[in-house]
């Protein structure tokens, strides 16, 4: 059996898929990935939900919420 990649990871318990899936958002945003390659590499078929999900992480990321995995 899999681990959770967040325990493979070495994050410990409580991070969810959807949460690590938004940080990865984040974090290649930050970086300076386009967002159409962030949307292809995450599978959506358009810019538009990544905007969205990028907008709503880059809030949490501004929390500091996202100072565990930079």
């Amino acid at each position: 059996m899999t681990p959770h990649p967040a325990k493979a990871a070495g994050l410990g318990e409580g991070w969810a898929s959807r949460e690590l899936r938004h940080s990865f958002v984040s974090i290649l945003s930050a970086s300076g990935v386009r967002i159409e390659d962030i949307s292809d590499l995450v599978g959506h078929s358009g810019t538009t939900v990544t905007e969205t999900v990028y907008r709503n992480s880059q809030e949490l990321h501004q929390t500091g919420v996202f100072s565990q995995v930079a």
